[in-house]
């Protein structure tokens, strides 16, 4: 199992606990993450039961700074970490940019961007010492343009955007893909929030995770660096 594990971020709801499921039942080794203890290992123990050969529970605020070492270290406990997906995030207000309190901005930042910067600090040095890695920023296509009432959202995928491709230009000699990719419209909690009606009609978040086990396990060089969308790998 060494470097084949799967480390996502956020998996207690929505598409990343869909992304746990989807990956332990493709039989790869994994680790996943809840804000708090008793969701991270409700998780655990549930992809255990579709066949995980092998997970770790980490658990934690994305705001705490220990946060990105623990996961690296859990990583380590199933054999290494080869794929890391960023999924765990936030919404944010919903109101014009200028109506945003500045401290209500960059909570949204912190979350969305410096907390993604940090789990990357901690876990793409064992990807490097072992010559290989995956790393997927999820984003959104609000990362690629703009809406009105969207701005510290709009704002942190676009810096999302930019985080994977300055990886893949620091690091992409080294091994590392690195690649922003956009689920597109998930039928979750925070698409509710962000359309303010019935979701049903978009993608099943067990569809989506589908898209990405067949994703992860075609990607290669070609796709370093790119933002990208789901789509053309759901079943």
């Amino acid at each position: 199992m060494d470097g084949r594990a799967v480390l996502i971020t956020g998996t207690h709801r929505g598409l990343g606990r869909a992304l746990a499921r989807a990956f332990a039942e493709a039989g790869r080794p994994l680790v996943v993450h809840g804000r708090r203890e008793a969701d991270a290992l409700e998780v655990a123990a549930e992809v255990r039961s579709l066949g995980c050969p092998a997970v770790e529970a980490a658990f934690g605020d994305l705001r705490e700074a220990a946060l990105g070492q623990r996961l690296a270290d859990a990583g380590e406990r199933v054999g290494g970490v080869g794929t890391l997906i960023l999924c765990a995030g936030i919404l944010g207000p919903m109101q014009p940019l200028l109506d945003t309190p500045t401290e209500t901005f960059a909570e949204v930042m912190r979350i969305n961007v410096d907390a993604q910067h940090a789990v990357v600090r901690a876990v793409v040095p064992g990807m490097l010492a072992r010559g290989r890695g995956v790393v997927l920023w999820l984003t959104s296509g609000l990362g690629r343009f703009a809406l009105p009432n969207y701005g510290a959202y709009c704002a942190s995928k676009h810096a999302v955007e930019g985080l994977a491709k300055v990886l893949h230009a620091d690091y992409g000699e080294r091994g590392i893909v690195s690649v922003a990719i956009a689920p597109g419209m998930v039928d979750t909690d925070m698409l509710h929030a962000a359309i303010g009606s019935d979701a049903s009609e978009h993608t099943p978040p067990e569809r989506a995770a589908r898209g990405f086990v067949r994703f992860e396990g075609s990607v290669s060089a070609e796709h370093a660096g790119a933002s990208l969308d789901i789509a053309p790998w759901l079943p």
